[in-house]
């Protein structure tokens, strides 16, 4: 059954090896199709290069696969970054996860851009497990940052109200859900709780809100305080340049590629390779940018 609260897909290490993960993808999967066997030997890979721990051996000999190593390809492709090809599987890079591997862009600046863009209802999240009720259309993040730019809340958001309020009731990015959820963290800091949602027993709720926190701070726009977030001084103007006016939704996620696309289509208006026609960008050509690009640093 789906979630009726945001979700997003975690893993134990820090955000910032999502990165390497992603360079340890275009040199292992790309081009290839995502079974088994490639599960593993991405996997093996991630473990080679120090990168992450994903997967053990019971999974192994159970013929699964690395459960972790699928969890860290949902994460790449919850951001925009990664896609299978409908008609093959075949594992691809979007646009920004090209310019990411080049080296052609930031790891910042693309987050910035993506978590813009994040939103429900997504490919990620449609369908399976960890999918978000279709009922939520909204851009998380974006709605983050309003809350931390209204007064009326102090410029502050507290953990608890995150996982108590915001994550259940921030169904969308109208003035009628903003107003209430405002409303409700207003009451709660007054003492009034009802319609608060209490963590459970496994801590789910608050570790979804940490894992928000965990994202939202990778735009290093705010600040991290005790079980809290507030906007770093002198970001004030950026964190409003990342709020639109009216956020259009992209349409159609419950078809995967094609929305893989859009939502990945980086700086470009749109996604316009055909990997049937044309030759995919090799890996020797990926890994000559990344050098030339670490030359330039260095230089």
């Amino acid at each position: 059954m789906a979630y009726h609260h945001w979700f997003v897909s975690r893993q134990k290490r820090q955000l910032t090896t999502i990165l390497q993960a992603l360079i340890a993808y275009s040199d292992i999967c790309v081009g290839k199709v995502w079974d088994h066997d490639l599960q593993l030997d991405f996997e093996d890979v991630l473990g080679g290069r120090e990168i992450t721990e994903h997967g053990n051996l019971r999974a192994r000999r159970a013929g699964q696969g690395g459960g972790g190593t699928r969890t860290l390809f949902k994460q790449m492709k919850d951001l925009g970054l990664v896609f299978l090809e409908d008609v093959n599987k075949k594992c691809r890079l979007t646009l920004i996860g090209e310019e990411l591997v080049k080296g052609n862009v930031s790891f910042v600046d693309a987050m910035r851009l993506q978590l813009q863009r994040y939103q429900y209802p997504s490919a990620a999240v449609w369908s399976g497990s960890g999918s978000v009720d279709h009922s939520f259309q909204v851009h998380p993040f974006q709605f983050i940052f309003r809350l931390l730019l209204d007064k009326r809340l102090e410029n502050l958001l507290n953990m608890e109200e995150m996982y108590g309020i915001v994550i259940h009731r921030a169904c969308s990015d109208s003035d009628e859900i903003f107003e209430d959820v405002v409303s409700r963290i207003v009451r709660y800091r007054q003492g009034i709780a009802g319609g608060f949602v209490d963590d459970t027993d496994t801590k789910t709720y608050s570790n979804i809100a940490n894992t928000f926190f965990n994202y939202i701070s990778l735009t290093q726009y705010i600040d991290r305080g005790w079980k809290s977030i507030s906007i770093r001084k002198g970001k004030e103007a950026d964190v409003e340049s990342f709020v639109e006016k009216s956020p259009s939704l992209i349409p159609h996620p419950e078809l995967t590629e094609n929305y893989q696309r859009k939502y990945g289509r980086g700086y470009a208006t749109k996604d316009l390779r055909n990997f049937a026609r044309e030759k995919a960008v090799s890996k020797r050509e990926m890994t000559e940018a990344r050098i030339q690009h670490e030359y330039v640093k260095l230089a």
